[in-house]
């Protein structure tokens, strides 16, 4: 069994949570949270027996370049050579900064294919800061993940009705003046159904 959003609980509910978790679960359990979160719950009476904590570290420039190449034909693409070249030779470079989190370097393999200018990250007037490189990759995650692939099932929907529910979401986000998607709140911010009467 896997959770994610134990951090986004009310702070006085999450001991309660870990409690009810280690009274309850039989399965192997995955929980996702961020660190201090999970810290203080503990420290005030919440406990899971038996847990192995692992903790995520930043990614190195050479690991990341490592990886990309693992994942290439050999050899590489020249647009991707040239981008594995540059993490080696520039580890604090913005890219090699961008690229420090797993979630940023799979968005990098898996929204370029082979024959893409991939390269088009080291043009410092296109991507001249890390955020500026994060917000790149994130862009292409919409179309990466809506455009049909071979092999795999046709996407549920077209990307620009994705494109439009998500906006929506982000909308909605914005007037309750919150950066996190509490997916708990969503079945409140949908009109009240009301039954029609019998005719």
């Amino acid at each position: 069994m896997i959770l994610d959003g134990f951090d986004e609980m009310p702070e006085a509910l999450r001991p309660v949570a870990l409690r009810a978790l280690d009274e309850q679960t039989s399965l192997r359990l995955i929980l996702f949270t961020r660190t201090q979160e999970l810290r203080d719950a503990v420290s005030i009476g919440g406990h899971l027996r038996g847990a192995a904590a692992l903790e995520l570290l930043p990614i190195g420039a050479d690991q990341a370049a490592q990886y990309l190449a693992s994942t290439q034909t050999d050899p590489p693409p020249a647009p991707w050579q040239h981008v594995i070249n540059h993490l080696g030779q520039n580890p604090e470079g913005e890219l090699a900064q961008a690229l420090t989190t797993p979630l940023m370097l799979t968005l990098l393999r898996d929204t370029y294919r082979p024959g893409e200018a991939v390269d088009e990250l080291l043009d410092a007037d296109r991507c001249p800061t890390r955020k500026a490189v994060e917000d790149h990759l994130l862009d292409r995650v919409l179309t990466a993940a809506y455009t049909q692939h071979p092999g795999r099932a046709v996407p549920p929907y077209p990307v620009d009705q994705a494109r439009h529910w998500l906006a929506q979401l982000a909308s909605r986000m914005n007037q309750d003046q919150t950066r996190d998607l509490a997916w708990w709140r969503i079945p409140r911010w949908a009109p009240a159904w009301t039954p029609r009467s019998p005719s």
